[in-house]
């Protein structure tokens, strides 16, 4: 899939969102400003959630409401997995929400023991996006 601006990006998000489901995990990869948050604006609008949807990179999570509540994650600070605990990131992982997570490579051994989608926004010009989908299936996963 091609956007060539953010309110493509953000249709894409909605488009797919309707393939995620009560606890599906969802793994965001993207350089900074790649459009992975307008990419949560559609899918957080496709639920039908009424907040304001916004980067989580300060606060790690933010919890929004809708037809299924969506849990925004951005681990770009964390440090160590010892964090992820600390947060508490595995109840979010056995929630009835969404869980949507932004720069999640310090989570995937946790991650091992779940299926997960996965979406990756690469930049191909200063405005245009390839916006790859894919389903991971592992072998002990829920």
């Amino acid at each position: 899939m091609f956007s060539n601006n953010e309110p493509q990006t953000q249709q894409i998000g909605f488009n797919l969102a309707k393939n995620f489901h009560e606890g599906d995990i969802i793994l965001l990869y993207g350089e900074m400003g790649a459009g992975k948050t307008s990419f949560v604006k559609g899918v957080a609008r496709q639920k039908h959630i009424i907040q304001n949807v916004t980067s989580p990179t300060f606060t790690i999570i933010n919890e929004y409401n809708g037809d299924n509540d969506i849990y925004h994650m951005d681990l770009y600070r964390l440090k160590n997995q010892e964090e992820l605990f600390e947060i508490g990131f595995e109840e979010y992982l056995h929630s009835t929400g969404i869980v949507v997570i932004e720069w999640p490579d310090i989570a995937i051994p946790i991650l091992e023991n779940f299926n997960y989608k996965q979406i990756t926004i690469k930049k191909t010009t200063p405005f245009a996006r390839e916006i790859k989908y894919e389903i991971i299936y592992n072998l002990n996963g829920d």
